[in-house]
């Protein structure tokens, strides 16, 4: 987690404070990705796990974007003195089955602190198909924050998905985000909707 205050200081300086820490950022993630990739196979789970350290550009083009929501919402001005992102370090745990995502989910329950969880999709009627994954905050444990020199309070999001999940997921980034289409568009939205259902 990085709390940066409002406004938002000058690109250039949010960058040289970033690469000061990035160094750390990705030994601390290594270590942390090796913890759980232990934790689950002490407790007999196949799983991919992929991590990442967010680059500067897409942290930068974050913390702009939630400055720009905390402006206003329906015309009134929100009044905030920072913003924070939460998942500047990233792991994804993929697994074959839904079952193994509940498995996975309740050894990070049991060997770390987590203390947001939120099942993106899990609204979803038979009938509706979309971005399903368990998204998690978990609290770096404090020996890696001191370990690596990075302050009390560090967050992970770890986002749990099956293969399809995952594989969907990727996808629909695709189509709808490195596309000139707009996700808007109903008959766009039928046919991926559709494409999700058959996967």
């Amino acid at each position: 987690m990085i709390t940066v205050s409002l406004p938002l200081p000058p690109r250039n300086l949010l960058e040289q404070r970033y690469a000061e820490h990035q160094d750390s950022y990705d030994k601390l993630l290594h270590e942390l990705h090796r913890r759980i990739r232990t934790a689950l196979s002490a407790n007999d789970l196949r799983a991919t796990i992929k991590y990442r350290v967010k680059s500067f550009n897409s942290y930068y083009q974050k913390l702009i974007r939630i400055a720009r929501e905390s402006r206003a919402t329906d015309g009134e001005r929100i009044s905030r003195t920072s913003v924070t992102v939460t998942d500047v370090i990233g792991i994804r745990i993929v697994c074959p089955f839904l079952e193994d995502v509940a498995a996975a989910e309740r050894v990070l329950r049991e060997g770390f602190e987590i203390y947001d969880l939120d099942r993106k999709g899990g609204k979803f009627t038979v009938t509706e198909f979309g971005y399903e994954s368990t998204h998690c905050l978990l609290r770096v444990p404090q020996d890696l924050c001191e370990s690596f020199h990075l302050g009390a309070a560090l967050d992970c999001e770890v986002q749990l998905r099956t293969i399809l999940q995952d594989a969907w997921a990727e996808v629909e980034h695709e189509l709808i985000y490195k596309s000139d289409f707009s996700p808007f568009d109903d008959s766009i939205r039928r046919k991926l909707a559709a494409l999700n259902a058959n996967l």
